[in-house]
């Protein structure tokens, strides 16, 4: 997550990088799974491209959904949670950013 508030009053997690909860949560290597995961079709592809296509509009709806379903101070476990819910939604689509 970006180093601004997402507008919550208080709130932790908008003040949070999404590095730090993805360590903080243990999910780092599950997401270089789902990115992996995305990749495999992609032989050939620039590193720059592949980062505007699939990784950071990979990242960018994580933050989405971090900000949806996350309550204002969530715990780790929540927050482990969520990640890995939508990892795992991600992971079962069809490939494609």
């Amino acid at each position: 997550m970006k180093t601004e508030t997402d507008g919550r009053e208080g709130g932790e997690l908008g003040a949070m990088h999404l590095e730090k909860i993805l360590i903080m949560t243990g999910e780092m290597d599950h997401l270089a799974a789902l990115l992996r995961h995305r990749a495999q079709d992609m032989e050939g592809v620039k590193a720059a491209e592949m980062m505007q296509d699939v990784i950071h509009p990979l990242l960018d709806e994580l933050e989405a959904e971090l900000r949806d379903k996350a309550s204002e101070k969530p715990g780790t476990e929540d927050l482990r949670g969520i990640i890995a819910a939508w990892i795992d939604r991600k992971m079962a689509e069809t490939s494609g950013p």
